[in-house]
């Protein structure tokens, strides 16, 4: 029944219990360690919350190759993708989130050979860019969502600016956008970019907001003008758009 009662809770492991039986809701009939009182009947946090989760030492895990092969198809390239990955609710729960103690005189060598990356050759720097740009990807951002996509090649380094280090310009090279980063670009001076604006005939800031996300904008005039050119020419936006603002 303390079980039952437990388990509406929708409590997600052992800190929630602590925080909980430390509240002004908690059951006086429901005892707050149950691994004691329960004894005989007892099979952890997880059975006693309703998670189904089963604390490490208890696990019956994968053999060590079993595990080996199964890591390796994540397609890893360093340990620190493992510790993002071992804590989300994919991770298998046959698997150990520390292998290197799990299997260790059971197999274990180092990381790089149980993620497989150790024997891992990337593409040369032309094989891969070409091949990226294929995927037409347009920002960073969908660099990154797609690095962890199924779809994505081992052989592809997810961090290129740093394997390819000798060859690297910008990600906007990379995706074949040709987008370079603001704080990367090279700007008009004021007074030139104040005589580009000006034959454009922009009534206001409304209509540069919308000129400037329209695709249409040189990649030599800077989106915030006013942060820009401060302290290099700026008077306000009438001056810069050669009118009375409306």
């Amino acid at each position: 029944v303390a079980r039952e009662i437990v388990r509406k809770l929708n409590l997600k492991n052992s800190i929630d219990w602590v925080e909980y039986t430390k509240s002004e809701f908690f059951p006086k009939n429901i005892p707050k360690a149950p691994g004691l009182l329960y004894l005989k009947e007892w099979k952890g946090v997880g059975d006693w919350l309703g998670t189904g989760r089963i604390a490490d030492h208890k696990r019956e895990f994968l053999t060590f190759n079993e595990a080996r092969k199964l890591a390796r198809s994540f397609n890893f390239n360093k340990m620190m993708e493992w510790k993002r990955f071992q804590n989300s609710k994919d991770f298998p729960i046959n698997l150990p989130k520390s292998p290197d103690n799990v299997y260790k005189d059971k197999g274990w060598i180092s990381w790089p050979d149980f993620l497989g990356y150790d024997k891992l050759e990337f593409y040369k720097f032309e094989e891969a860019r070409k091949l990226v740009h294929s995927f037409k990807l347009k920002s960073q951002n969908e660099w990154n969502l797609f690095c962890k996509s199924s779809e994505f090649d081992a052989k592809i380094p997810k961090t290129p600016k740093t394997v390819y280090k000798k060859y690297w310009k910008n990600m906007g090279d990379w995706l074949g956008t040709n987008t370079i980063a603001p704080q990367n670009r090279v700007f008009l001076e004021f007074k030139p970019a104040k005589e580009l604006i000006k034959h454009l005939k922009i009534k206001n800031t409304d209509e540069w907001n919308l000129y400037s996300k329209s695709g249409k904008r040189p990649l030599n005039i800077p989106s915030n003008p006013q942060n820009t050119y401060k302290d290099r020419g700026w008077k306000g936006w009438a001056d810069f758009l050669g009118k009375d603002e409306k």
